[in-house]
């Protein structure tokens, strides 16, 4: 029974969840704003030629990311790390819920995007000897890129408010000057660094 057992975990194991297993099952999104143009777009305006080139693109952009899990950029500014706690010997940190936190310009509509119901994707505290090595941490974080991995609708597109409402399924920081992982879910390895960035 035991050795069942053992052939049953050791698969298990081996296929541990990854952001790196989900990204490779994503598509690379670089201009999130043509999917959200698709979404938004009424498609009223112009002759009949026009409008009916309008609603195919409209219709095949949507067609061609409907469910997708899609890998964008976040913005570094999402990311926050707090003042040093003395008391706690930590600094606070903080990613903000959201994947374009300030409004894209959308054929002339104010849209942002972010998951439903939740104010932060990551909001803990890291723990230091003392205060050096956390200013030290710091400067080496202050550097930073944001990735997503965000799972588009289906069919229906909710805007509400001005907010377009995603799922958010992954997520990782990254310390450009070192590759270092500042926080990621699911878990993460580093990646190459980027020396440039390492004098910012």
């Amino acid at each position: 029974m035991r050795a069942l057992l053992a052939l049953v975990l050791v698969p298990t194991l081996a296929h541990a969840d990854t952001f790196e297993e989900r990204a490779a099952q994503a598509k690379r999104l670089v201009h999130l704003d043509e999917v959200l143009w698709a979404a938004t777009a009424s498609c009223d305006k112009g002759d009949d030629t026009l409008l009916r080139q309008c609603r195919r693109v409209r219709q095949a952009t949507l067609d061609a990311h409907a469910g997708a899990l899609v890998l964008v950029d976040g913005e570094p500014e999402a990311f926050e790390i707090g003042a040093w706690s003395a008391a706690k010997k930590s600094l606070p940190l903080r990613l903000a819920a959201c994947v374009r936190c300030k409004p894209l310009d959308v054929d002339g509509r104010k849209l942002r995007v972010a998951p439903a119901k939740a104010a932060a994707l990551y909001d803990n505290a890291k723990q230091f000897p003392d205060e050096p090595a956390a200013v030290a941490w710091a400067k080496l974080a202050k550097a930073h890129r944001v990735e997503l991995l965000v799972k588009l609708p289906d069919k229906r597109w909710p805007v509400t408010g001005g907010t377009l409402t995603v799922d958010v399924v992954g997520y990782r920081v990254i310390a450009a000057c070192d590759g270092s992982i500042l926080a990621a879910s699911p878990p993460s390895q580093p990646v190459a660094p980027d020396k440039k960035a390492c004098a910012q």
